[in-house]
């Protein structure tokens, strides 16, 4: 299982507390975890593509770090779209 520290996390990659700031919940295995030094703790980090609404009646916040590059906000949002897109019901 991979892990990360904090300043290499993937940007489709969130702990389960970020996911549900965002008002998502994974429905799938954690994919990885994430390591915070100097106590070491642990916590499973999720693929957003495997994070589903809580409810049909919450919308979609979205959580980007001031540290992120324009182009990282961009494709971030881009890659929230087309997930808000498919998730939505017909």
């Amino acid at each position: 299982m991979k892990q990360f520290s904090p300043d290499k996390v993937p940007a489709d990659m969130f702990t389960k507390a970020r996911l549900k700031k965002m008002g998502l919940f994974p429905i799938s295995e954690h994919s990885a975890y994430i390591t915070y030094p100097p106590s070491k703790r642990r916590y499973k980090l999720y693929k957003l593509d495997n994070a589903r609404p809580i409810d049909n009646t919450v919308g979609y916040s979205l959580l980007i770090e001031a540290s992120n590059s324009s182009e990282e906000i961009i494709s971030t949002k881009e890659k929230l779209r087309e997930i808000s897109k498919r998730l939505k019901p017909i």
